[in-house]
């Protein structure tokens, strides 16, 4: 998000959704488990906002291990809810 504004939290969910099953990779859209480190941002958009959230069913898993840069990539606009998520 570092060269243009990020739109709706909800509309980026859905990109990167989508992005996920574009890959090549046959699970790349379904894996078993996210790892999320400091870039908690993408898991949190992957698995809290955009219309596959409204599925619980369909959550991945995740085992979050953060550090001190746990906002550093989140847009100001997205971090209040963010924190009230985790």
């Amino acid at each position: 998000w570092s060269k243009r504004t990020p739109s709706t939290a909800n509309a980026e969910a859905d990109d990167l959704r989508a992005t996920l099953f574009r890959h090549p990779h046959p699970r790349a859209a379904t894996p078993d488990l996210f790892l999320c480190t400091n870039l908690a941002v993408f898991c949190w958009l992957l698995r809290r906002r955009g219309e596959a959230s409204k599925k619980p069913q369909e959550l991945v898993p995740a085992l979050h291990v953060l550090g001190m840069a746990f906002l550093a990539d989140a847009p100001e606009a997205w971090r209040s809810d963010m924190l009230q998520d985790f």
